[in-house]
């Protein structure tokens, strides 16, 4: 009787006790890194809300940390990390990726070849500019690397630059390219077709608002950023919505590619360039219930051995000096 007796008491004191310890130290446990599934690049990864969350980070620190607290995935905890419910089980993982898979999009996104104005770091915009020898060097190259594989379907912007360098590509492909007006370069009005030098002589005040990165400032005759990517994610939405399950290559512009790199990470529009955009670089991103993923980035194997390219127009400061290497990726 005394040993039933003393077992009830020890066990009244555990309840108390663990109802003396905050919820999310009882329910902490080590996480492991296959505890949220990842993407291919890790570019993003699902939380247990099936919400698509892109971050910079391998995974993400925060969102580890929150599950690691309390994997039960309390309100209070969870909605900082931007996570409403904890990560599910495997099986119901395996089945959402899988689910998730089924209807989605592959993207093949692919910068035009150089041209002369590149290298003059002149705004080309949508004034049809040529590729130069290295462009079509680089165009060739980028034929030769997919030839033997084939996507369902080839856009390209309808501007000269952008059709050449998609020319070689259709005929590896044996098909003809779909123009796309929605896929080119932001409009830069009065300012398309001149340098930095120029603008700052003849149209200091206009300068003045492209280096501050403004999201709404918007040249004479020109498109905001904030017009210009309103304009790229709805071609990319109609195009993915409207062919579920495709694989789809797309022959495009750096602005393009900023505004897709952007969205997909969950930066703001506005601000210096933060990634690499290379001439006829391949970025694989997929489209799937109705959120953007990076898979990979930038890559430019296929460029080995050519003339080095001119830089992409990456950096953070804000002198204006260091806003003319951005020139050359439009």
């Amino acid at each position: 009787m005394k040993a039933a007796r003393r077992r009830a008491d020890t066990a009244v004191a555990t309840i108390r006790l663990a109802r003396g310890i905050p919820a999310r130290q009882r329910a902490a446990r080590p996480v492991r890194r296959d505890d949220v599934p990842l993407g291919e690049a890790s570019e993003a990864y699902t939380c247990g809300s099936g919400r698509r969350v892109q971050c910079a980070e391998t995974p993400p620190r925060s969102c580890i940390r929150q599950h690691a607290a309390d994997p039960r995935g309390t309100k209070s905890d969870n909605d900082a990390a931007g996570c409403a419910t904890p990560p599910p089980a495997s099986g119901e993982r395996r089945r959402r990726a899988q689910s998730e898979r089924s209807v989605m999009s592959e993207l093949l996104f692919i910068r035009h070849g150089e041209t002369d104005w590149n290298r003059l770091r002149r705004f080309q915009g949508q004034i049809d500019v040529p590729l130069n020898v290295a462009g079509q060097r680089q165009a060739e190259r980028l034929a030769a690397r997919l030839a033997d594989d084939p996507y369902d379907e080839l856009l390209s912007s309808d501007l000269l630059r952008a059709r050449q360098t998609a020319a070689p590509l259709a005929a590896a492909w044996h098909r003809e390219p779909t123009p796309m007006a929605g896929l080119r370069e932001q409009n830069f009005g009065i300012l398309d077709g001149l340098d930095a030098p120029t603008i700052m002589l003849r149209h200091p005040e206009l300068w003045a608002r492209w280096v501050a990165h403004e999201g709404d400032f918007e040249p004479p005759g020109g498109e905001s950023l904030a017009q210009f990517h309103h304009r790229v994610l709805d071609t990319v939405r109609a195009l993915a919505d409207a062919r579920p399950r495709a694989r789809l290559a797309l022959i495009t512009h750096g602005g393009v590619l900023d505004m897709l790199w952007r969205t997909a990470l969950g930066l703001p529009i506005a601000g210096m360039r933060t990634c690499e955009i290379p001439n006829t670089g391949l970025n694989r991103l997929r489209w799937s219930a109705g959120t953007l993923v990076i898979e990979r980035w930038a890559d430019a194997g296929h460029l080995e051995g050519l003339p080095a390219p001119i830089p992409s127009g990456m950096g953070a400061g804000r002198r204006s000096e260091e806003h003319t290497s951005e020139l050359q990726s439009h």
